[in-house]
């Protein structure tokens, strides 16, 4: 059970980083206009 909950977390913690590095992303395009203004 406990080497289950360590996978879990290991997994859990991997999807929060991509979350985070997608919205730093998405916060770094909005923060600078000169990446996809016409």
């Amino acid at each position: 059970m406990i080497e289950n909950n360590v996978i879990l977390l290991r997994l859990t913690q991997k999807h929060i980083m991509k979350h985070i590095q997608t919205k730093l992303g998405l916060i770094g395009e909005l923060t600078t206009p000169n990446s996809k203004s016409p």
